[in-house]
């Protein structure tokens, strides 16, 4: 092991890789006593080389700006520590690092990587000096455990997920899908409140049709975008709810042969996209009652 200016870098031995071809493998630790933002970030070691650089945040999330050491062709594999807590995130031509070690990803927006999911290839490009990184996509966390929200009227939230800094750049979106069913055997018609939260503050809120007695769960989807407005500080939302009929299916749940309620909502947030700020879809219930359930079976967010 060798001490360097941000922490210790260590051979932890070798990525395996389809056909038996292997490359060997680094890791850096980044000491809890260091600033969260790394300008010209440099391994260090005779690992500093190495092809695939594993980066244990030490549980703290971090932001690096630019990698040193860049020469045509030199490729990087970074990825976090799968035991890390907090992961750590690329920033797009930002100017805290010098020109030559900068990050340039493909859409403009940041790339985050956490702890548990694959990392991403840098390439050194000498013509740009640059670090060229591709566009962030696709599912970046999901959940299948159920959520049930039963006999209460305090707000709960179905599905909650904070975005990254600059994840969204000025034109990108993330896309939050919750899949649900529902169930009122409370005798009584009932309503519930849906709200829909970015960056801890609210911008949309209904109370939903009225939905009468049945011993059959409907389904319920919700979907929701947000999407920068060509800006990093403001937003669009936009997003959809569909509710089935209350009778029971031939098999399964949520009948679609008659009655089923599908709508659009839409909210414009101005939230500093230069922040974490977390996207929570939340629901209300009409009044508190055991046969009163929104059960929440699936949900996920992907970034677009």
């Amino acid at each position: 092991m060798m001490p360097g200016p941000y922490g210790i870098a260590k051979l932890d031995g070798e990525v395996k890789q389809p056909g038996g071809l292997a490359y060997p493998a680094s890791r850096c630790k980044l000491a809890a006593t260091f600033t969260n933002q790394f300008d010209n970030f440099d391994f260090v070691g005779g690992t500093a080389r190495y092809p695939i650089q594993i980066i244990d945040t030490n549980n703290t999330w971090r932001k690096i700006t630019g990698f040193a050491d860049g020469f045509e062709g030199r490729s990087i594999y970074v990825q976090c520590l799968d035991a890390n807590t907090a992961g750590f995130v690329l920033l797009h031509e930002n100017t805290s690092s010098r020109a030559e070690n900068r990050i340039k990803i493909a859409d403009g927006a940041s790339f985050t990587l956490y702890p548990g999911k694959p990392g991403v290839w840098l390439i050194y490009d000498d013509t740009i000096k640059r670090w060229r990184c591709p566009a962030q996509q696709g599912v970046i966390n999901s959940t299948g455990a159920t959520l049930d929200v039963v006999n209460t009227t305090n707000p709960t939230s179905l599905y909650n997920f904070t975005i990254q800094e600059y994840a969204l750049g000025t034109n990108k979106a993330a896309r939050v899908t919750v899949l649900c069913d529902y169930l009122n055997n409370s005798g009584a018609a009932r309503t519930f409140t849906l709200r829909v939260l970015f960056g801890g503050a609210i911008w949309y809120e209904d109370v939903s049709i009225s939905l009468g007695v049945s011993t059959a769960r409907r389904a319920i989807g919700i979907i929701v975008w947000v999407g920068a407005a060509n800006s990093v500080s403001s937003q669009v939302l936009h997003g959809s709810l569909t509710i089935s009929s209350p009778t029971a299916p031939t098999t399964g749940y949520g009948d679609i042969g008659a009655n089923v309620f599908s709508s659009q909502f839409g909210g414009n947030p101005t939230q500093d996209g230069t922040l974490f700020n977390s996207i929570d879809v939340t629901i209300l219930h009409s009044v508190a009652n055991a046969s009163l359930s929104m059960r929440r079976r699936f949900a996920m967010i992907e970034l677009m």
